[in-house]
């Protein structure tokens, strides 16, 4: 928490300074910078050594953006009040806008895959969260032992964010201690493929699995690249799934008639009274059971924590982190049935 201001001291007949603790901050320290809530990649290149907040600025760089001065805030955290996108000073701007025309180049993919989303946010609102653990580890072993390839995505790539809350008690469950000591699933975590390196066109793809968190609810809301992968997978008659919080991302999609994605379909989410449970009612920006409902979706809820996996054609939804297992179950039966029926009308 930050100190309080002098004014404040005052109030209370202390003349103490403000200060700020700036131990371990050091030039070149890679570090996220928050603005509005969403968090940009930064590289500190100046620190001051004023002991008194105000007058202690970080200068920072983003890639890709202006540089900007900027305050302290945590041991983890830069706040930038304004990020401004900069062309690359070397290109002339006509030779700029033909390359970002240009295709990005995609990955290849390799035969029966199944791709598992997760989030890249670390923080929905100033709480700590990221992946809820569980909800991708049991799903990657199922569709592994099933036969299938798994390639692990995210809305920016590289190392995946874990709430730590995923790791304690019983919600640190068998498949996620496995995946935690087994070191070439973990790498898939550390060494997440961007969406955007992902053709979802491809006939490679069999599903797509959309794990949850409540890092979801940062950066699955509003997530163009996310909307038009499942839109096509789910276009295509492959199957789409969501657990938990994951199912956030399913409120911006569409049909390829234009109707929500949802609409007139069976569907399963995190219940209000789960949120309220958790007491994190305040940071979701809409309470998934009832976006579900609002948009068309004929949703349906299982005792709270309880599995509870809902099938509706292509579409497959779970309610929570104890749904994830049962909900890769039905995309592995989805999916096979996809393949089986295209295979005898061939």
């Amino acid at each position: 928490m930050a100190p309080k201001s002098r004014a404040a001291a005052r109030q209370q007949g202390q003349q103490q300074p403000v200060t700020f603790d700036y131990s371990g901050l050091e030039i070149g320290m890679r570090c996220q910078a928050e603005s509005d809530g969403v968090y940009y990649a930064a590289e500190v290149v100046q620190v001051s050594t004023a002991r008194n907040r105000v007058r202690a600025p970080v200068k920072v760089h983003f890639p890709g953006y202006e540089s900007t001065w900027d305050t302290w805030v945590g041991g983890e955290q830069l706040r930038s009040k304004a990020l401004k996108r900069s062309a690359p000073a070397s290109r002339a701007p006509a030779e700029a806008a033909a390359a970002a025309r240009e295709p990005r180049p995609k990955i290849e993919m390799k035969p029966n895959t199944v791709v598992i989303v997760s989030t890249s946010a670390a923080y929905l609102k100033g709480h700590q969260t990221g992946l809820w653990l569980e909800e991708l580890a049991s799903p990657y072993y199922k569709f592994k032992e099933a036969g299938f390839e798994v390639v692990i995505a995210s809305a920016r790539g590289g190392p995946v964010p874990i709430d730590a809350a995923s790791m304690k008690g019983d919600d640190f469950t068998a498949a996620a201690k496995k995946f935690m000591l087994d070191g070439d699933a973990f790498g898939d975590l550390s060494h997440s493929i961007r969406l955007n390196a992902i053709d979802f066109k491809s006939d490679t793809i069999k599903a797509v699995f959309v794990c949850g968190g409540h890092g979801a609810c940062a950066d699955f809301i509003k997530s163009p690249v996310l909307k038009k992968a499942i839109e096509t997978v789910y276009g295509a008659g492959n199957a789409v799934a969501a657990v938990c919080h994951g199912l956030i991302c399913l409120a911006q999609c569409k049909k390829p008639d234009g109707s929500p994605l949802v609409k007139d379909l069976i569907v399963t989410g995190f219940s209000e009274s789960e949120e309220d449970a958790v007491k994190l009612a305040d940071k979701v920006p809409f309470a998934i059971e009832s976006k579900l409902k609002e948009l068309g979706g004929l949703y349906e809820k299982g005792e709270d924590w309880s599995c509870t996996v809902k099938v509706a054609g292509n579409l497959i939804t779970g309610q929570n982190p104890q749904s994830s297992e049962g909900c890769a179950d039905a995309v592995i039966k989805a999916a096979k049935a996809i393949e089986a029926a295209r295979i005898a009308g061939a």
